[in-house]
């Protein structure tokens, strides 16, 4: 899903609205009526609500829902923050058409008080795609009193105050925080920012019938993964080949005392499809991945680099490894062998921190695998400021590199340019050992000659739906990265 930019936003409304030749009023008519939609379908025939509307064209949305869910016998309150003399000529369209018998509870600068009712959902239709500064005056008020109500909150299209593109002038903490975001068509950038996404909580995109053709030919360096995004990536396996057809895979991971990664790696790496897989782990763990997986083939970590036999399609580096002096000068040989192309994370990472002369070994298109610490110190920052990403994206550029920033919305910010989101992940991730598995999917894919774009994509997949499977079993907190693992089987079966 292509992710459109608020000027973008407004161009797709406006050439629908001619090509389709209706007026700006329909297709507010039709966003509601989707609005309205999800939430007949999703919520109780009993459910209240409580609709605040701004003047502008989000406030008219909420004067057509409000009435929508009226007359469909909801329960109802309306009230109108009059921060202007006049609306927007279609809310003020929409106001005309409210049923006689829903009055609104008007809010100025003189009365602002308001009263909420205990068991209603709070519908923020206040501001909405247009707002470029900070909150203010009579506006401000209202959403910091909405802000310390315990309801459960729904914001239409962006939540009130939250800039759609760029946040980094904005006051973030003058923003209406909702539990769920209803986006017009498409998420907006800041929906999955890492900055102002937590202030979303969950979103919805309600397709509203804007003119795909027009979306398509809009220019943007940021998407949205969807399943069928995924579906069309996914390769089944034919029936006729054998283990070489999908490749072999050199793991180099593991210490004395961090084994556990590489187990973890390991077994993600051959349950995610690739034919052969060699690991380089300290000699002394060979009986335990004899043990646990015997169809990995093992060598010890110092044997030379040209000693270790193998058609070797990807490298997986960095799980587990250690930053030794040792680790380091392997790690730095084995990536100037160049066995294919490269997944690195974890001590792979921190490595490259330490000897930043050596990015330049890597190969174009590498894929980088770093959370948000990781790659801090790759960057030589203590911390990140609003414009992160912009900084990740000079450096995958500078060194031709695939950086997936792994968060609860991970990125990947390609070396063209680009930035691919996925949301995917589940709470249930939030343990040791997650990164460890999607890097070996990640290589694993790799392997078998995916892409790297195409492999991280469906690796980010694989990994976040074997997670919630796991976790229906039982908890989100019970879940280990080993459980992940062993649901892959299921995460490939929902592609087929």
């Amino acid at each position: 899903m292509k992710i459109l930019s608020a000027e973008q936003s407004k161009a797709a409304d406006a050439y629908t609205i001619d090509q389709e030749e209706i007026t700006s009023l329909d297709l507010m008519e039709r966003a509601a009526y989707a609005l309205f939609s999800f939430l007949d379908d999703n919520f109780p025939e009993e459910q209240a609500y409580h609709i605040f509307c701004g003047m502008g064209n989000n406030g008219g949305d909420g004067l057509v829902l409000a009435r929508l869910l009226y007359q469909s016998d909801y329960r109802v309150s309306l009230s109108i923050i009059k921060h202007k003399d006049k609306g927007s000529p279609d809310f003020e369209e929409s106001l005309k058409a409210l049923p006689a018998d829903l009055k609104p509870q008007y809010l100025s600068e003189m009365e602002a008080e308001f009263q909420l009712k205990q068991d209603a959902i709070i519908i923020d239709a206040i501001l909405g795609n247009g707002v470029d500064r900070p909150l203010k005056g009579l506006i401000a008020r209202v959403v910091d009193t909405l802000q310390n109500a315990a309801n459960f909150k729904i914001a239409i299209d962006l939540p009130s105050g939250l800039f759609a593109d760029d946040n980094s002038k904005n006051d973030l903490k003058k923003i209406l925080a909702c539990d769920l975001c209803l986006c017009i068509q498409s998420p907006k950038r800041s929906i999955l920012h890492a900055f102002t996404a937590p202030l979303v909580g969950r979103y919805v995109s309600i397709d509203i019938g804007l003119n795909q053709e027009y979306i398509a030919s809009l220019k943007s360096d940021s998407y949205l993964l969807e399943k069928r995004d995924i579906e069309e990536i996914y390769r089944p396996r034919k029936k006729f080949s054998y283990k070489g057809t999908y490749g072999h895979l050199l793991i180099l991971a593991g210490s004395e005392n961090t084994m556990g990664a590489a187990h973890i790696c390991a077994e993600a790496a051959l349950r995610s499809g690739c034919g052969l897989a060699t690991a380089l782990v300290p000699a002394s763990s060979f009986s335990a991945f004899n043990i646990r997986l015997p169809e990995l083939m093992l060598y010890a970590q110092d044997t030379e680099i040209h000693k270790v036999k193998g058609n070797f399609s990807a490298l997986i580096a960095g799980p587990g490894l250690s930053t030794t002096q040792s680790s380091a000068q392997y790690l730095k040989n084995l990536i100037q062998a160049a066995p294919g192309p490269m997944v690195l994370d974890a001590d792979a990472l921190n490595i490259l921190a330490e000897n930043p002369t050596w990015l330049r070994f890597l190969a174009a298109g590498t894929i980088l695998c770093p959370h948000p610490g990781e790659m801090k110190r790759l960057l030589g920052l203590k911390k990140f400021e609003q414009n992160y990403l912009d900084l990740v994206l000079a450096f995958a550029h500078k060194y031709q590199l695939n950086i997936l920033l792994k968060d609860a919305i991970s990125v990947l910010v390609t070396k063209e340019g680009n930035f691919i989101y996925s949301d995917f992940g589940s709470p249930a991730l939030a343990k040791a050992g997650s990164g460890d598995c999607l890097t070996g999917i990640i290589g694993s894919l790799l392997a078998q000659s995916y892409s790297p774009q195409a492999a991280v994509c469906l690796a980010t997949y694989l990994h976040g739906t074997a997670a919630k499977l796991a976790a229906e079993e039982g908890a989100e907190e019970s879940v280990l990265a080993s459980d992940v693992n062993a649901h892959l089987a299921q995460a490939f079966a929902s592609l087929a």
